[in-house]
């Protein structure tokens, strides 16, 4: 078995023998504290066998990070739903906080998801109303908006710091900087949000001509969420690499809340049964690319996957 699965199967028994039980917001868990896990990128990219992963799902999500979006409208676009359920959650919470606060006036019907996803796709708009800092204010929602989102925090953090372009130009100037950072968390938007941010700080740092990253992750739904940001993390520090004539040095994930969901105790110990590919994919770009804001889905080729088959769990939305 490769060390990327190897790995990742050794977490997930830890959770299972070692978690606590907890009944969460979001359903039943079985939870760690504080794990790590280390992928030489220059053994291979670190994109799990043991179960098939959604890779244009993970390529076209972090172009739409790095695009800076918060609106679902490109990822339904590309067949890419992974953020829907969220979304569509999300706009059924703002109506019904803007009915709240008008209770006389004629409320607001929801749409059916797929209207609303319709209404995504034509960029419809309507007006809200909602209460910040104990005034009343109308605002307009597009439907498919998240809010302050990891796009937004990457390359408006605050309305005013592009974190991406500070990284990349850091790294080319400064290359020793114990400063160069990412954050995708912002305290005084992360609440108003259709969701916290999961993956939170991402560091980088360059040694003999080689860009390693670490990503922290608060809060890791196992099972599904971690095989992503794992393979997001590792595209983006292959991307970044690219743009500053670098080679790929490591990855390093750690998790804050690191948790398996009850419901998907099946999936989970089907996984933990498969053996996987003892070779990782490798990944590399279909031209050379100097700006961030260049790659585009075509760009992104993954040769050698083999993969066991797809495992299917249920996602927890919220």
């Amino acid at each position: 078995m490769n060390q990327a699965d190897k790995q990742y199967l050794e977490v997930m028994r830890d959770i299972l023998e070692n978690g606590s039980l907890k009944d969460t917001r979001s359903g039943k868990v079985r939870s760690v504290f504080g794990r790590q896990m280390r992928f030489n990128l220059k053994e291979g990219f670190p994109l799990l066998t043991t179960k098939k992963v959604f890779t244009k799902g993970i390529i076209h999500e972090l172009l739409w990070f790095v695009s800076g979006s918060t609106n679902i409208k490109y990822l339904v676009e590309h067949q890419t739903n992974i953020w829907t359920d969220d979304a569509y959650r999300y706009y059924r919470e703002l109506v019904g906080k803007h009915c709240a606060l008008n209770p006389m006036a004629e409320p607001i019907e929801i749409l059916p998801k797929e209207e609303f996803v319709q209404a995504v796709l034509e960029e419809k708009t309507l007006d809200l109303q909602a209460e910040t800092g104990g005034n009343r204010v109308t605002t307009t929602y597009r439907f498919g908006d998240l809010g302050e989102m990891y796009g937004k925090n990457w390359r408006n953090f605050d309305g005013s710091f592009d974190q991406i372009d500070y990284v990349v130009s850091t790294i080319r100037q400064d290359p020793s900087s114990r400063r160069i950072l990412l954050t995708c968390y912002n305290p005084a938007t992360a609440g108003s949000a259709a969701l916290y941010p999961c993956h939170i700080l991402y560091q980088f740092y360059v040694d003999n001509g080689e860009l390693s990253c670490m990503v922290e992750c608060r809060s890791q739904d196992y099972f599904l969420g971690t095989v992503y940001n794992i393979a997001s993390a590792a595209m983006l520090t292959h991307m970044i690499a690219e743009v500053c004539h670098l080679g790929v040095g490591e990855l390093i994930w750690v998790g804050g809340d690191v948790h398996l969901y009850e419901n998907h105790a099946a999936a989970v110990h089907e996984q933990l049964s498969r053996k996987g590919s003892d070779t990782l994919p490798t990944l590399r770009f279909a031209r050379s690319i100097s700006s961030i804001d260049d790659f585009t889905y075509d760009d992104f080729i993954i040769e050698d996957y083999h993969p066991d088959d797809v495992i299917k769990a249920p996602l927890s939305v919220g």
